[in-house]
This record gives structure tokens, sequence and C-alpha cells, in this order.
């Protein structure tokens, strides 16, 4: 299987933090502002230095640090609106159905296409 870099293959976490009396008095759009302007700008260099900083926390036995929420005391916010589906292909053709399988408490999942969009949610 050939692979191709484009600009749908990065993911990076990105944890941003609210106070509880901040999110119950906040629109929820204000909430997804809020988020989208803390993303991190995805550059190869940032892309590769965030690859290196995942390689030396497993090199470390650190791999609690890899998980991208507390259930506890936070919230996972996965928004793959924008994954291009009609795309994917594993070597026998594209998917039929694609959903996400977040399970984690106090998650949220979004997958959309140009018709229609699934919000799973967890708590």
């Amino acid at each position: 299987m050939s692979y191709k870099h484009n600009h749908f293959d990065e993911i990076i976490f990105c944890k941003l933090a609210f106070t509880t009396s901040d999110i119950k008095k906040a629109d929820i759009r204000q909430i997804a502002v809020e988020i989208h302007k803390n993303m991190p700008s995805v550059t190869t260099e940032s892309y590769l230095e965030y690859l290196n900083s995942l390689e030396t926390i497993i090199a470390k036995g650190e791999s609690g640090k890899l998980r991208p929420y507390d259930p506890e005391s936070g919230c996972l916010v996965t928004n793959l609106s924008k994954l291009p589906n009609n795309k994917l292909d594993f070597g026998t053709g594209n998917p039929d159905f694609i959903f996400p399988l977040t399970v984690g408490k106090n998650s949220a999942a979004i997958l959309a296409d140009k018709d229609n969009f699934i919000l799973r949610l967890v708590y």
C-alpha cells in the first residue's frame, strides 16, 4: 500500500482549559470559536516537532501523557466533519458508512458529509 501525505493526514491534540463557570454561562458557539482560535497552526515543521514529542514521550515510558484528556475533569471534543470520507480506501474501496468510535467518558465526536452529520456524546 502506498502512502501519500496530504493536509488531511495531520491530527494534533490541543488542550484548552475552561472553568466550569465559563462553560455554564457561555453560548455553545462561543466555546466552538474559542476551541477553533486555539488550535495550533499545522505546518510541516510543527507537525514533525509534534511527532518527535510523541516519540520522546513513548521512549521515556510516559505513555500516560498520551491521553488527550482526563475524563474525570475534562471533555474530549473530536471534530471530524472535514474528514474526506470519500477518499478513504484501505484496499477494498470507499467505506459505505463511517462513524466515530469515541467511547471515553465526557467526550463528543462529530462526523459529517455534505448531507448528514453524526454527533456522538458519551457522558
